[in-house]
């Protein structure tokens, strides 16, 4: 078997395997948080340029078409 795969297993096998597996998530899931939180300001921030530039697209095209 893979060196890994054993490590693995031996580690599992062990008593505190599962309150360490806990607490691993726990940080995972709170950084993941504060990503998902970053992700949408920075969404957010992607959709209001693209607003900014249809409006300035519509407004030059009025305007020309007014010439």
């Amino acid at each position: 078997m893979n060196y890994w795969i054993d490590l693995s297993i031996e580690y599992a096998n062990q008593r505190n395997y599962l309150d360490d597996l806990c607490s691993t998530l726990k940080a995972l899931n709170s950084s993941l948080e504060i990503l998902e939180e970053k992700s949408i300001t920075y969404i957010t921030q992607i959709e209001d340029v693209i607003d900014n530039t249809i409006q300035k697209y519509k407004s030059i095209n009025n305007h020309s078409k007014q010439i």
